[in-house]
């Protein structure tokens, strides 16, 4: 049972007014386990049967073509496939990320705070062979179990080991920027706490404004490093406002270069054209934000 801090209370019903109460009961609820099936690998029909041999039960996640979630599922190296690569724990709002990325023939792609590899992976599983994906993060450890999650996956990445805020570390003179970058910034969370309920614990007001500086700073260093015409996703795990519709707001008016772009996928309600919040519960999913964003030029 989750018990949220009376300050997120009142977070969420400022930025939630009509959903609230539906976030708090869905921050409550269980959460299934999503797995992503590795195209590549194999193909969701198969899959699906080679659960139903093993009287695995299951159900599709809405709006997702390659997406499949258990209700009830132990040791998920105990399901079919896991050594081979055929699939990857994710959640289905995160799944979203590399389908509005959509990685072009010929593209050099950046994930900006890639691990544990996720999104980098199913960048490159959606993608056309001919792209170049460099994967950043500024921890070893977590880097180590990005390379080995893209080893079983059998996928293959530019792997760099960098803070996003300082290229100096990472971007090298062959660099020339990047025509697609996904920027899933730290946040504070608060869209998976129905996964993770000792965020509520944890988690301080002003741990927001921190967060909020740091998710500020890495998209202006990003945006520097996209090429003219090039897409930027923004992305969190978060539902307050601050730290998705304001923040990025506040950059498209600071930056006239920068252009939302509409975009159709899933069961995208979006705030406006580009700018997508799901909360939590929403088609089963976690909270998540994204924005799509166009460097003009």
């Amino acid at each position: 049972k989750v018990n949220l801090p009376k300050w997120l209370h009142t977070f969420i019903a400022e930025d939630w007014p009509e959903q609230a109460v539906a976030i708090y009961k869905a921050s409550h609820e269980r959460a299934p386990t999503t797995i992503r099936i590795n195209q590549q690998q194999i193909s969701i029909e198969n899959y699906l049967e080679a659960l139903k041999n093993q009287g695995i039960a299951f159900s599709l996640q809405a709006h997702h073509p390659q997406a499949i979630n258990f209700e009830r599922v132990g040791d998920i190296t105990q399901l079919p496939g896991y050594n081979e690569g055929w699939f990857s724990v994710q959640d289905g709002a995160a799944q979203f990320a590399a389908l509005l990325l959509d990685a072009q023939p010929g593209d050099i792609v950046l994930d900006a705070c890639a691990a544990p590899g996720g999104k980098t992976s199913h960048i490159i599983e959606v993608a056309d062979s001919s792209v170049t994906v460099v994967a950043l993060d500024n921890i070893e450890s977590r880097l180590l179990r990005l390379k080995e999650n893209l080893q079983r996956l059998k996928l293959n990445a530019d792997v760099r080991l960098g803070d996003a805020l300082d290229t100096t570390q990472w971007y090298t003179d062959s660099d020339s920027g990047f025509d697609k970058i996904l920027l899933d910034a730290p946040c504070s969370a608060t869209g998976i706490i129905r996964r993770h309920p000792d965020i509520a614990m944890h988690r301080q007001p002003k741990d927001i404004r921190v967060l909020r500086q740091l998710q500020w700073r890495l998209l202006k260093t990003m945006w520097q490093l996209l090429k003219p015409g090039g897409t930027l996703i923004y992305s969190t795990c978060s539902i307050l406002k601050t730290e998705n519709e304001h923040l990025i707001n506040d950059f498209l008016k600071q930056n006239e270069a920068a252009k939302l772009m509409p975009f159709s996928i899933g069961n995208s309600a979006q705030v406006k054209p580009g700018i997508w919040q799901i909360l939590p519960g929403q088609d089963n999913m976690d909270g998540f934000f994204y924005a799509k964003l166009q460097k003009q030029g």
